[in-house]
C-alpha cells in the first residue's frame, strides 16, 4: 500500500438521501493526467475531507483554505498542472486553479453538474448539462461547445467520440481551430 487513510467520509442520513435524489457523488476522486497527484475530497457538510497526495514524492501536500471551496462540489484535472473546481453555491464563480499551489489562474463560469476531464484538449464534461445528459465545456471561455442527449462523449486534440441514436458511436474530426467537422469519419456499431 502506497497510501492509506481510513474513514475519510461518514455521510449523514440526510446527505445520503440528498445525494441519491440528485445522483451526486459522496466523494470526488481524481488523478492528474501525468499520474503524479491524487486528489480526494468528501462532500460532508459538517466535516469535509481534503487529501492531496504527491505520488512521486509519496507525501501529503497542503490545500490552501481559500481553494477548498472549489474542490468539494466537483472538480476535474484539465492538465497535469491545472484543475477546475466548481464553486459550491454559484457555478458562475468557478475557477481554474494551478497545481500544486492551488492559486487561481482564471475565473470560469460553469453550470451546476458533475465535472469530468476529457481525454485531451483542455475541455471539460459536465453531467448533466441543462436538459442534455452531457455538455462539452471550454473552461477558458466558460461556454458549452456542444451537448449530447446520450451520456457517452469524449474528445482529445483531434477527435470527438459521441454516442448516437441507436447505440452507435460516431467518431468526428475535432479541434479548437476548426470546431467539429460535419463529415462523419466512422460509425462504430455498439455491442
Amino acid at each position: 500500500i502506497i497510501f492509506e487513510q481510513k474513514d475519510i467520509y461518514k455521510p449523514t442520513l440526510f446527505e445520503i438521501l440528498v445525494l441519491r435524489i440528485v445522483r451526486g457523488r459522496c466523494v470526488e476522486i481524481g488523478f492528474s493526467p501525468d499520474a503524479r497527484y491524487l486528489l480526494v475530497t468528501s462532500k460532508s457538510s459538517t466535516d469535509p475531507t481534503y487529501i492531496f497526495y504527491d505520488l512521486r514524492e509519496r507525501r501529503l501536500l497542503p490545500i490552501p483554505r481559500g481553494a477548498r471551496k472549489y474542490l468539494t462540489t466537483s472538480f476535474a484535472f484539465t492538465a497535469s498542472d491545472r484543475i477546475i473546481g466548481l464553486h459550491p453555491t454559484d457555478p458562475q464563480k468557478s475557477a481554474i486553479l494551478s497545481v500544486p499551489a492551488f492559486e487561481t489562474i482564471q475565473d470560469s463560469a460553469l453550470m451546476r453538474g458533475n465535472l469530468d476531464a476529457t481525454s485531451g484538449g483542455g475541455y471539460l464534461l459536465v453531467r448533466p448539462a441543462a436538459t442534455f445528459a452531457v455538455g462539452l465545456v471550454d473552461p477558458l471561455k466558460g461556454m458549452v461547445v456542444l451537448a449530447n442527449r446520450a451520456p457517452a462523449l469524449d474528445v482529445n486534440e483531434q477527435f470527438l467520440l459521441a454516442e448516437m441514436a441507436g447505440g452507435e458511436l460516431g467518431l468526428y474530426s475535432f479541434g479548437k481551430k476548426d470546431g467539429i467537422e460535419k463529415k462523419e469519419l466512422r460509425v462504430l456499431a455498439a455491442g
